[in-house]
């Protein structure tokens, strides 16, 4: 090849193989999904030691064909036991949003589904620095909470708990937003919608900061029995490295056949 045509392919590659974010969609009903293996393109976190991962064949709000995750989780700190997409992240840097049904099992305890936002992957571990939402939708007293998980440290967001109570055995929708200002720092909303379809206010974090721009999602529980069901959720993907650069090395193929 002319030297020209060389450095336009090494650019072409190196543009690819850093990734080029892309709108993208996020759904999960369950419906095909049986046993105790996660789906594809999701992951199971603290499963077994933590708590019990399975799909039933209970369903969410409007559903005909039944299925739902399930989880069951011992009386323990959250975070233990979460369902986790897989694969290219979400970018914290353009608006995300989504809605998803959840329902908490009455058991006699203090029960608690929790969604998280962000590195959840790292911050899991409680080993790293990834940051992550982790909104509490907790029953009885103490309602409804959204904290934040830093590494191995824990901090109190916003405690909206006062009257933000989570009704048991009842399927509620649920609908959050992720708005950037400037860079990974934006302002996160979080409400549902009850059997009654009344909407509760929810909660609002103004001007969070995500300290990666890799949004991941996390739908799990610390205690107790809790079920999810039709997840969806709309964004920008980042692409994976190891993707982007096949991307790269095809475009080069594709440049020399022509030549």
């Amino acid at each position: 090849m002319k030297p020209r045509k060389t450095s336009l392919s090494l650019l072409l590659i190196g543009l690819l193989a850093s990734g080029h974010s892309h709108a993208a969609s996020l759904t999960l009903d369950f419906e095909s999904a049986t046993g105790t293996s996660a789906p594809t393109g999701w992951a199971t976190i603290g499963a077994t030691d933590n708590g019990s991962y399975a799909t039933t064949d209970t369903d969410g709000v409007g559903g005909s064909n039944g299925g739902s995750l399930d989880w069951t989780g011992p009386n323990s700190v959250a975070p233990t036991v979460y369902l986790v997409n897989s694969g290219a992240a979400f970018d914290a840097t353009k608006s995300i949003s989504g809605t998803f049904d959840f329902y908490v099992v009455e058991d006699g305890n203090y029960s608690a589904a929790n969604f998280l936002v962000g590195d959840v992957q790292n911050g899991l571990t409680k080993t790293s620095g990834g940051d992550f939402l982790n909104v509490f939708l907790r029953e009885k007293t103490f309602g409804a909470r959204a904290a934040l998980y830093d590494g191995a440290n824990t901090s109190l967001v916003n405690d909206a708990s006062n009257d933000r109570e989570i009704f048991t055995n009842q399927w509620n929708t649920a609908t959050f937003t992720w708005t950037p200002t400037s860079g990974t720092t934006g302002n996160f909303t979080f409400s549902w919608v009850r059997p009654t379809n009344i909407t509760e206010p929810g909660l609002s974090i103004p001007d969070y900061t995500f300290d990666s721009a890799n949004v991941y999602f996390g739908f799990g529980t610390g205690q107790s029995p809790v079920r999810f069901d039709n997840i969806s959720i709309t964004g920008t993907a980042i692409p994976e490295p190891r993707a982007a650069l096949l991307g790269g090395l095809g475009l080069l193929a594709l440049l020399r056949r022509r030549r």
